[in-house]
């Protein structure tokens, strides 16, 4: 071998002991030897200094002329593994750092809206504060999966996008995503409960983030676990502003319509619900209304108006139970106790979660009441039935007296309905006394009204004056100066609507009080002068019968001494 030769073959040997150093061995015994043929031209003197280069790291040969000192391989490796435990190091230090710094931050939030998904999952969107401490770069939440829990269970799990977290501080962020909501759907009832009805509630969130830091790459599965403190609805206040029947549908119901105001103070808002089905409850828990809302409803932050139709749903049976809404409302009076409870939503996960939540509302009464009668005509001779009073005081002085008559009504339909009255019991008032009555158990036909109708009765109805003989005097002697006198009416009716006639409407017992109701009546012939003469005529008769007392033979002096004077309201003493 000449001299150019052995140089070839010592650079062939340097250059494949520098590739095993920076590159993995080969297993195959012919991959180790396959190396390029290279040709280098050098001085052949054993003492080059670049030969001793060359030679560094040549194994050490017996047969060689010029053996050269063995110097360890393994030096460069060594000095990859320093630096390479030296990153991890670093690296390690840094992702505790950066769970240390997540798992110390506070997260504060404002609001929490759940919409609609795609019927297995809900879509969450949450706005709030994220307060950590000042980062000397911007990071950033790269992707995040947790669970939502509440009263120990989970409501659902949250997979969350990027999250900007700046330089930190406090950070305001948006997390939002889909949750999937598990096939046990007791904790997102449960949450839902606690959303509507309680003023403060708890959410437990749990689960990993993926966190970038500039320079130092991803830090991943990272633990998060939060407790957050929530406000709740508190029941929403529900008012019911209107309550009006409306015209018959036809099919034998009553149908109304309503508009209630709720108030949500919560951090919680409830998008795309859907359509609300709503059963209202009487204090005993009577069903009287089922009602639903015009169109899909949210139930966001703040005041939210909802318009409701339906119809009435009271059983003949249990009317007695719906009398007492109806008495407040006809007088105008609020009517407290009642329940609210939601029967379905038209979108399946918020069926779930909201169904048979119970709201406990009022409903005002109608404004300014409800008047079925403003007016009574009532037809009576008044010097007649003054006759007949002192007849009645001078036989039987410590006995109530009674005085028959008939009277017509002006009667009014105050609701946006066609009804029929079926029956009659009014209780006449004067003086804060009952006076007298209307009974009429049984109208046949009925008294039709059409909605909103005002108008005369087509009949009379029988009246009956029952009362001691002082007040019934003093009520036909204000009669007969005035021409009218204002009463009281405690009213009470068997009201059918929906139908004009029998028909086979609901019948509503409607019980109420009218306060000021004008009752005219004729004087008969004769007027003053007539009642008069009628008083002293029936006297003198009771005088000279042996019936009438010391008491109403002075009664007859006086009636004939001041007979000439006709002076009206001297009759109020005669009687008493």
């Amino acid at each position: 071998m000449n001299t150019e030769d052995s140089r070839s073959v010592s650079l062939q040997r340097l250059l494949s002991l520098c590739a095993s150093d920076i590159m993995p061995r080969r297993t195959s015994c012919r991959d180790s030897h396959d190396v390029l043929p290279v040709a280098v031209a050098v001085n052949d003197s054993p003492s080059s200094p670049l030969t001793k280069k060359l030679t560094h790291n040549k194994p050490a040969d017996p047969n060689d002329q010029h053996p050269q000192p063995v110097v360890p391989r393994f030096r460069r490796r060594t000095q990859l593994c320093i630096a390479f435990i030296a990153l991890a190091f670093v690296l390690v230090i840094a992702r505790s750092a950066v769970q240390t710094i997540v798992g110390n931050s506070v997260l504060k939030l404002e609001t929490f809206s759940l919409a609609a998904g795609d019927g297995s999952s809900l879509l969450v969107e949450a706005t709030g504060v994220l307060d950590l401490i000042h980062l000397p770069v911007s990071c950033s939440i790269t992707e995040a999966s947790l669970d939502v829990m509440h009263g120990g269970g989970v409501v659902g799990r949250l997979e969350v996008g990027r999250i900007s977290l700046d330089r930190g501080g406090a950070v305001p962020i948006t997390i939002a995503g889909p949750m999937a909501v598990p096939l046990g759907l007791g904790p997102l009832q449960a949450l839902s409960a606690a959303v509507v009805q309680e003023s403060e509630l708890e959410l437990d969130v749990a689960g990993w983030v993926d966190v970038h830091v500039p320079l130092l790459g991803h830090f991943r599965q990272l633990s998060l676990v939060k407790r957050l403190h929530l406000r709740g609805a508190g029941g929403l206040d529900p008012l019911i502003n209107s309550f009006e029947l409306q015209p018959n549908q036809g099919n034998g119901t009553v149908a109304l319509s309503m508009a209630v105001r709720i108030r949500n103070p919560s951090s919680f808002q409830l998008l795309s619900i859907g359509v609300l089905d709503f059963s209202i409850l009487t204090s005993d828990g009577t069903a009287f209304a089922k009602v639903s809302t015009v169109g899909p409803v949210s139930m966001r932050r703040g005041v939210t108006s909802l318009s409701l139709t339906g119809h009435l749903a009271v059983p003949d049976e249990e009317s007695d139970a719906f009398r007492a809404v109806l008495h407040d409302y006809v007088s105008g009076r609020s009517s407290t106790g009642l329940t609210a409870v939601i029967t379905a939503a038209s979108e399946p996960l918020f069926d779930a979660a909201l169904s048979s939540l119970r709201l406990n509302t009022s409903l005002p009464g109608r404004p300014g009441g409800a008047h079925f009668f403003d007016e009574i005509a009532m037809s009576l001779d008044v010097p007649q039935a003054l006759t007949g009073l002192v007849t009645s005081k001078l036989v039987n002085p410590w006995g109530d007296a009674v005085v028959h008559a008939s009277a017509a009504c002006r009667v009014s339909n105050p609701f946006n309905v066609s009804a029929s009255v079926q029956a009659i019991s009014i209780g006449i008032v004067y003086g804060g006394s009952k006076v007298g009555s209307v009974t009429m158990p049984w109208l046949d036909p009925p008294l039709a009204l059409a909605a909103f109708s005002r108008r005369p009765s087509d009949r009379a109805f029988p009246i009956v004056l029952r009362a001691p003989a002082t007040t019934l005097n003093t009520l036909l002697l204000e009669l007969l100066a005035k021409g009218a006198v204002t009463v009281g009416l405690d009213i009470s009716l068997d009201l059918r609507v929906g139908v004009v006639g029998r028909g086979t409407g609901s019948v509503m017992q409607i019980a109420y009080a009218e306060p000021e109701v004008a009752v005219r009546a004729s004087l008969g012939g004769g007027g003053t002068a007539s009642a008069a003469s009628a008083v002293a005529g029936a006297t003198s008769t009771a005088v000279q019968k042996g019936v009438a007392s010391p008491a109403a033979r002075l009664l007859e002096n006086r009636i004939r001494s001041e007979q000439g004077g006709g002076d009206t309201y001297s009759y109020g003493g005669w009687l008493g």
